[in-house]
């Protein structure tokens, strides 16, 4: 009878500890269809477009069980409440307390972002939730929208500072008075923010601690501050967050060369290319420590192999290992072509080629368009169209006035139009800086790309300055 007795003990302890497990532990109901919709939200209190707000708290209901972890890095509130912010959580259901609660007479934005997920099948919300609520009689109705363009949304976040309460702006050192997460596209809404002057920046602020720290995050300016006074639908402001320079120096573009058995000479261009641009320029890095640049450039030779004769060059030495090369006239369509490196009469005693040929002049097209909206007088205007696989492969014009582009021969390929307002006239675009405030240039990224095909002409594209 013992025996018994301590057998029913035991499983009461079991099933006892299973019940108490089960509900502590954050789990959905299982079976049914697979999950494919993100959590949606079912309320909200205070509610949106709430005024005259006294409480202390927020309450938000989902649809479904959401990751609490998910919620709590993807909840935004701002301006931010001064105090701890604490979140309590009941099944479907959390309230987010506020130590201070929020000061009178101030609209807040709640931003929940893309971070969100639920726990059955891990479904993320593709867009924010944004609402607002005012602790005062109204709410703020300005507003600044734009986009980002990055080839990673992840982290992101606009950081508005408003410059008629401060006289200078730290990204590094001071939370931002409002902020927003961008869209899965690159779009981004302040919405609901106090008239003002902004300095807005976009942060990957990967720790998400509303700080920008320049070890390990990106930032990016806009072409000016934006002075909002008016409830207009919106004012603008875009960000360039991907890197469209191309620049020799870098590592990235480094490794892609090629090198020849010994490891003495790398280029940019392999043995047997086809259909390379007539366009090109030639980049040579050259890991031969006792020879001098003029022994090198001097025993270099671009021959057209169909007439038999060498091209002109011009050599421009980038670093004392790497040389640029352009041919003086341009290379012919359809033309196979041997490049040279003559060392045989040097200590070296090496000889080096490879060969290659351009592509045929059926299978170039032409993209053309207008500039419109420069509205500055005698400011220049780079117009490029960059090759989406190869920044290497790209085509410039420099304008002085709205007027017509036209890039005549273009190989196929998959290029973007990036054009920017060049104020200091260098030809390369200026991202800005953050700390002593220097604005980027204002620029322009098509937002497609275009699929060059042979003769598959593009006309009266729009490139437009007056936003």
């Amino acid at each position: 009878m013992k025996i018994i007795f301590r057998i029913f003990m035991i499983l009461i302890s079991f099933f006892s500890t299973l019940v108490i497990s089960s509900c502590a532990n954050q789990l959905p109901p299982s079976g049914g269809e697979d999950d494919k919709t993100p959590p949606k939200l079912l309320a909200i209190y205070p509610k949106s477009g709430s005024v005259n707000v006294t409480e202390k708290n927020i309450t938000i209901e989902f649809d479904e069980y959401v990751d609490r972890r998910s919620f709590e890095e993807s909840f935004y509130i701002s301006p931010k409440p001064k105090g701890n912010q604490e979140f309590s959580w009941s099944g479907k259901k959390v309230t987010i307390e506020y130590e201070n609660g929020f000061e009178k007479d101030k609209t807040y934005n709640v931003t929940i972002g893309t971070g969100l997920k639920d726990i059955r099948a891990g479904n993320k919300s593709a867009n924010p939730i944004q609402i607002a609520f005012s602790t005062g009689d109204k709410i703020d109705n300005y507003r600044i929208k734009g986009k980002i363009f990055s080839k990673n949304f992840s982290n992101i976040t606009i950081f508005a500072y408003n410059l008629d309460t401060k006289l200078t702006v730290n990204p590094e050192k001071e939370t931002p008075d409002y902020f927003a997460q961008s869209n899965s596209d690159g779009t981004y809404f302040l919405n609901n923010i106090s008239k003002g002057k902004y300095r807005i920046f976009a942060v990957k602020d990967n720790d998400r601690n509303f700080l920008y720290d320049k070890n390990f995050e990106e930032i990016a300016m806009t072409d000016r501050d934006i002075d909002v006074r008016d409830t207009i639908e919106y004012y603008y402001a875009d960000f360039l967050m991907t890197n469209l320079e191309f620049n020799a120096l870098d590592p990235k573009f480094l490794d892609t060369f090629s090198s020849d058995s010994l490891k003495m000479i790398y280029t940019s261009v392999k043995d047997g290319t086809v259909s390379l641009p007539v366009n090109y320029k030639f980049y040579f890095l050259f890991k031969i420590s006792d020879l001098s640049r003029f022994e090198i450039a001097d025993n270099i030779f671009l021959q057209d192999t169909l007439h038999k004769r060498n091209l002109k060059l011009i050599y421009n030495w980038l670093t004392d290992s790497l040389l640029e090369v352009i041919p003086l006239e341009g290379l012919n369509y359809a033309t196979v072509y041997k490049l040279s490196i003559d060392l045989s009469n040097t200590a070296k005693k090496y000889y080096y080629k490879i060969q290659f040929s351009t592509a045929e002049e059926k299978k170039f097209s032409k993209i053309s368009g207008i500039v419109s909206g420069i509205n500055e007088t005698g400011i220049s205007v780079v117009v490029n169209l960059i090759d989406e696989a190869d920044l290497l492969n790209r085509y410039s014009i420099n304008m002085k006035s709205d007027s017509v582009f036209v890039f005549s021969k273009v190989p196929s390929g998959d290029y973007y139009l990036f054009a920017y307002l060049d104020r200091n006239n260098d030809n390369i675009f200026q991202k800005g800086n953050y700390d002593t405030f220097v604005p980027s240039e204002k620029f322009y990224l098509s937002d497609k790309v275009f699929n060059i095909r042979g003769k598959m002409d593009y006309e009266k594209i729009l490139i437009n300055f007056e936003k």
